[in-house]
């Protein structure tokens, strides 16, 4: 008797179909195999020789491939069947069997198994790659990381599966992770709503700066070699011939290729325009503190959509909602067909979307209903790691177990995912968000359940207990700062005891395994960048500048050790990250320890002054005899602007110290001001003289010549005025770490 089953395998891959109770098709018996591929023709040709067919052999590869894995058997791939094997057809079945699902961008797939064969099919042919993967994964295979230390392959002679079929299609219709092979494996496409940074492109800035300076803004005075005027109507026009060009060629590059991306460059969004800022809501952005450009760029968006709706009507232009035009407009409607995708540079980088503990992440989540509530489709631009920082352990894994199936309540179908090939970061990570971008209503506790044991075996319950410990860590935090200036506050001397003591459990459950050996391994180089960097930020706090030194060498040697090792899963842009926004300043602090003496060290706490409004110079604050009576208290080096309640500011902190020099300092011939790390411009002041100003950038060092203008025996008034107004790391600004006074030797 026949009846209908539904017989679900791991992680909800469900067979339905017609077929007697519990009957199942051998693929391998005893090692042999009972089945054999059958592909396209043209799929046989060498990698490369036909790109239409290049999923079609990459799918086809896999199940020969992994089959022998898991039973030793040996699985031909022809593009004939083989007489007394059944066919496993890649995209070719010899009967065309209709979907019942569908998808917006061609990801829906079937795979159909009857006594006589097996068809994968689908609406595309990376679809029909997704189905030989999901397969796969009825089966057992796993790809947690991107090489073979990062797979799961069951080890069996006989393998079956039951007979039946399925359809499946995704939640998420763009899942962008720039993950490659391994994104392929777990059903991640590479397709995107359009977005990115247009004007550039659009404008030929290189050509018309010169020649039309009008189609630029005005900052500062000038124009500005960027951005776009937006109240120019030639420039709307010329937008509107170059995209219209552009459609006429036939299908972009953009997720339906019927789509455009029309979002302003990277940076600030400004203009000093009277005709630009009276496109303005008047408003400031509540992060950037600089008016909110939303509806002037949306007014001018909603301009090039209409001159080119007519022509064609039912393509999109997409833009991010980033910067300064980051909350939603107050005094125009989004054209129909404007698409925005939400990247919150500015907001939480830690916390899940909507998190209480800091205030970002709640405003992130009424940023994104409220654009939803605006426009017809919108996506996210999410980070998939601690922007600026590739180095440190980082988790998001609990953020993204609740941001995915929240987004998509909440109509947000698209998701594109910034991300590096950063795995000491991303495991499990990445697979979690895979399943769940593919299935919102993934079983995350079973998934993961099923992670610890393949992957760590006997050391699964120590790193299942060191992950959670820094999952949490980072969920609860209410850190904003970014670029590992929040890290002392999450990586706290008794988080770090715990994450020591899980990893020694762990290495000491693995060490009768080689393989599960060298997956701990990679943790033992993520959690010692922690080490380096809380030991080289102490040592620099303490003006221990030798040691502070050596911790930073130990970083960059961490990184060499580490990527040597483990190919793949340190990414360069750890060691590029710290050159950029660290390095210079704890070379500087060696090069002091070794060619110079300090005389005067300043202290954590300084006199500030908050300037949003830059008014502190013609306030006089510069002046020796300035009155204290609306300054306040800051810290430096100890702690963030954010830690101190100012996550937000954008201007100028004005730092002002009275000291004197100690008595063996007074004849030296020379003495320089050190600033160990500044955010962002500093312009120094002493005893009301001029010392000029200085643009590190990066939170670099800055340096200054104090010998004739230091008072030698009698009190000195030193007074800062540091400008964080561009964009930088999230709640910083000012001084970031310690400042002194040295002669050279």
């Amino acid at each position: 008797m026949s009846r209908n089953i539904c017989t679900v395998c791991l992680f909800g891959c469900v067979f339905l179909g017609t077929a007697s109770a519990g009957e199942m098709l051998t693929l391998v018996d005893q090692g042999k195999a009972r089945v054999s591929v059958v592909v396209p023709a043209k799929a046989i040709l060498a990698k490369g020789a036909n790109r239409a067919f290049e999923h079609h052999r990459l799918a086809a590869k896999d199940l020969a491939d992994y089959l022998g894995k898991m039973s030793g058997a040996t699985v031909t791939v022809s593009d004939k069947a083989t007489k007394g094997l059944v066919p496993i057809y890649v995209g070719l079945a010899p009967t065309k069997i209709p979907l019942t699902k569908k998808s917006d961008f061609g990801d829906a797939y079937l795979i159909d198994v009857r006594p006589e064969r097996i068809v994968l099919d689908g609406e595309s042919s990376h679809a029909v790659r997704y189905a030989a993967s999901r397969l796969l994964h009825a089966l057992g295979v796993r790809w947690y990381g991107p090489d073979e230390m990062g797979e799961h392959v069951p080890r069996r002679q006989t393998i079956t599966m039951p007979i039946g079929r399925t359809e499946e299609a995704p939640h998420f219709q763009t899942r962008n992770l720039g993950s490659g092979e391994w994104g392929w494996r777990n059903r991640i496409g590479v397709l995107m709503l359009a977005q990115g940074h247009a004007f550039d492109g659009i404008m030929d800035t290189s050509k018309t700066f010169k020649t039309n300076p009008d189609y630029y803004p005005i900052v500062n005075g000038k124009p500005y070699r960027g951005q776009a005027n937006l109240s120019n109507p030639k420039v709307v026009e010329l937008f509107i011939q170059k995209i219209g060009a552009e459609f006429r060629k036939g299908p972009t590059t953009w997720a339906g290729g019927k789509s455009a991306a029309i979002g302003p460059d990277d940076g600030l969004l400004l203009d000093e325009r009277p005709e630009s800022r009276a496109m303005e809501s008047g408003e400031l952005d509540r992060i950037f503190r600089v008016p909110s450009a939303t509806d002037r760029f949306i007014k001018f968006a909603n301009a090039v959509a209409a001159g080119l709706e007519k022509e064609f009507p039912n393509h999109t232009f997409g833009f991010y909602v980033y910067s300064n035009h980051d909350f939603p407009p107050r005094t125009v409607k989004p054209h129909r067909n404007l698409v925005p995708v939400v990247a919150p540079i500015a907001f939480n980088r830690y916390l899940s979307i909507g998190n209480p503990n800091e205030a970002t992440s709640m405003m992130l989540k009424d940023n994104i209903l409220a654009w939803k509530g605006l426009c017809r489709r919108v996506g996210v631009y999410l980070y998939n790691y601690n922007l600026a920082d590739t180095a440190m352990p980082f988790t998001r894994r609990l953020a993204w177990s609740k941001d995915l199936p929240n987004l998509y309540k909440w109509g947000v179908h698209d998701a594109t995912i910034e991300s590096m090939a950063n795995w000491h970061t991303m495991v499990p990570g990445n697979y979690v968000i895979a399943n769940l971008l593919w299935n919102v209503n993934s079983d995350v506790p079973a998934m993961l359940d099923e992670f610890y044991a393949n992957y760590y075996g006997p050391a699964g319950p120590a790193m299942r207990a060191y992950n959670t410990l820094l999952e949490n860590a980072y969920e609860s935090t209410n850190a904003f700062a970014g670029c590992t200036f929040s890290m002392h506050r999450i990586f706290t001397l008794e988080l770090m005891g715990k994450l020591e003591a899980a990893l020694a459990k762990a290495v000491a459950a693995a060490k009768s395994d080689a393989l599960i050996t060298r997956r701990v391994g990679v943790t033992r180089h993520s959690l010692n960048f922690a080490k380096h960097w809380l030991a080289m930020r102490s040592a620099l706090n303490d003006f221990r500048l030798a040691e502070a030194e050596k911790h930073a060498q130990a970083f960059l040697d961490e990184y060499k050790t580490a990527d040597k090792a483990y190919p793949g899963y340190f990414v360069t842009y750890i060691d590029s990250y710290f050159k950029a926004f660290h390095h210079r300043s704890f070379v500087a602090a060696g090069k002091i320890a070794r060619a110079g003496t300090v005389v005067y060290k300043f202290p954590d706490e300084w006199n500030a002054f908050l300037d949003e409004s830059r008014v502190g110079e013609k306030m006089g604050l510069h002046l020796p005899n300035a009155g204290l009576g609306n300054w306040t208290k800051l810290k430096t080096y100890s702690a963030s602007i954010d830690e101190q309640g100012q996550p937000f500011f954008r201007g100028l902190v004005w730092y002002r110290h009275e000291f004197t020099l100690p008595a063996g300092a007074q004849s030296a011939k020379a003495l320089k001001l050190w600033l160990g790390g500044t955010d962002d411009v500093v312009h120094a002041y002493l005893n009301g003289k001029d010392l000029g100003t200085q643009a590190p950038g990066n939170f670099g060092p800055a340096e200054f010549d104090l010998t004739l203008a230091i008072n030698r025996t009698g009190r000195n008034i030193l007074t800062l005025s540091v400008d964080n107004s561009g964009i930088t790391e999230l709640g910083t600004g000012g001084l970031v770490r310690p400042a002194l006074i040295y002669t050279p030797k």
